[in-house]
């Protein structure tokens, strides 16, 4: 997909990625959804958004739903590996890497990232979060 032009790459991507959430809640659209994920990949690259991180894990997600988890396993990974840092969405990405690991049968692996996760989960029944 080229990019076209509309001034603002940011807004469009959020138009498109509103679209992949109604192609997906609203509609249970799993085809819609994966190619709108492609299509979102494509534009934060192209517009050189620092959304990229993101757009692998929406395609890590379409791919648990056809129940590939290796490649689901593969792009989650590499929605972490370019993730910012700081970033609020570091819970997301890594969810997903997770969630798809679970899945995909890797239980030491998923044990292994929640304990050597460098993101400060909070306590057992306690608050948490970035906030103050």
């Amino acid at each position: 997909m080229a990019l076209t032009r509309i001034g603002n790459p940011q807004a469009q991507m959020l138009n498109q990625r509103m679209q992949m959430s109604f192609a997906l809640c609203e509609y249970a659209d799993i085809q819609e959804f994966e190619r709108l994920a492609t299509a979102d990949r494509e534009l934060t690259r192209s517009a050189e958004l620092p959304y990229l991180a993101d757009s692998f894990i929406f395609l890590s997600i379409a791919e648990g739903f056809h129940g590939q988890w290796e490649h689901a396993i593969e792009l989650a990974e590499e929605g972490v590996r370019l993730e910012q840092e700081g970033s609020v969405l570091a819970g997301f990405h890594r969810g997903q890497l997770v969630r798809a690991l679970a899945y995909g049968g890797q239980r030491e692996r998923v044990l292994a990232l929640i304990d050597g996760s460098p993101v400060n989960l909070p306590p057992a029944h306690g608050l948490g979060g970035n906030g103050p």
